[in-house]
């Protein structure tokens, strides 16, 4: 897949001029690489907006030696002349950089995966899946132009982030994202769920429909909308926590747009819809009821590309701030006649 948006170069915050390229830097273009769940998927990036999918292959359920060769191979086989590498992963980070991984998924728990993938002249960066998401919905996608975005991804997880003038705001220890965040009250009896991810997320769907034909999430949706009444229950249960999430956070956060991604987050129209007008009902009034909510466009590359583009701002302000602190080594000082 190739897209050109023609947008030039990389856009600065809303509201500031955009930093054209200098003749001292030349443009840069990025490898991005999402390491999900069942698959990594890499892709480049440029600076005139351009991004084209390169390969995708599968992952390795927690064999850490095995998914950092397909890492490695993919960086070898990337064109030359890299400015910068962005990895976009499911789990947190400690502040030394290494992954969580709690549940062992990727077979990262630890591991410092800059340190490890590390190659001369291309500087990698590690981010979470869903600010990675997030940028690249605002940046090249659905929330494009908009200076306070909120992205919330529905799949086999559920998470959220806000990026505000073009940075993914992640919290003082990294959580801010979470979809662990406890669920509304609910009037269902037997609802025992301790986070709106085990009621509203895809295993939680099927696996609330345990019993039935439904062997995914997608089969939940397509039996709900076939008017199976088991079906149609969860995902009226669900949609409805689903909304009081959209609901909280969209009144907490005042965002200008929310942008709803994932597996479930695009193509299940019946669900998504569900959960907007639970989200509309429950808490808007006034402005914050002519919030648009719209499903992301970029598809399953959204988190390969934004990994590409955070990159590829940190090149750019570290290429920034070291001009600036050369500058001010070479500007002459006060005379002594000016004192």
């Amino acid at each position: 897949m190739s897209v050109d948006f023609g947008d030039g170069p990389l856009r600065a915050p809303v509201g500031e001029p955009t930093a054209q390229p200098t003749p001292t830097r030349r443009p840069w273009r990025c490898l991005g690489i999402d390491v999900g769940g069942t698959k990594i998927a890499a892709g480049l990036l440029d600076e005139g907006g351009r991004f084209e999918e390169l390969e995708i292959l599968p992952t390795r359920r927690g064999d850490g030696g095995a998914n950092l060769t397909t890492l490695r191979d993919l960086i070898r086989a990337a064109p030359a002349g890299l400015s910068a590498i962005g990895v976009s992963v499911r789990t947190l980070l400690d502040p030394a950089g290494a992954l969580r991984d709690p549940r062992g998924v990727l077979g990262w728990r630890g591991v410092n995966l800059a340190r490890e993938l590390s190659v001369d002249g291309a500087e990698v960066t590690v981010s979470r899946d869903v600010e990675c998401g997030a940028v690249a919905e605002v940046q090249y996608g659905a929330g494009r132009g908009m200076s306070d975005a909120l992205y919330v991804t529905i799949g086999t997880g559920i998470s959220h982030c806000l990026v505000k003038c073009g940075v993914p705001l992640s919290g003082a220890h990294g959580a801010a994202s979470s979809g662990q965040a406890p669920p509304a009250r609910c009037t269902r009896r037997h609802c025992e769920a301790q986070s709106v991810e085990q009621i509203c997320s895809g295993p939680a769907l099927a696996s609330e429909h345990a019993g039935g034909e439904a062997q995914d999430a997608s089969d939940v949706i397509t039996a709900a909308e076939a008017g199976e009444p088991r079906a149609v229950e969860i995902i009226s249960h669900a949609g409805w926590h689903l909304g009081a999430y959209l609901a909280t956070l969209m009144l907490t956060l005042d965002p200008e747009i929310v942008v709803i991604g994932g597996g479930l987050g695009t193509h299940a129209s019946t669900y998504r819809e569900r959960a907007i007008g639970v989200a509309r009902r429950l808490g808007f009034a006034g402005l914050l009821g002519e919030v648009p909510i719209v499903p992301a466009s970029l598809g399953d590359g959204s988190a390969w590309i934004g990994a590409a583009h955070i990159a590829a701002t940190r090149l750019v302000d570290s290429a920034e701030s070291r001009a600036t602190r050369r500058n001010r080594v070479l500007r002459p000082g006060p005379s002594e006649e000016s004192r």
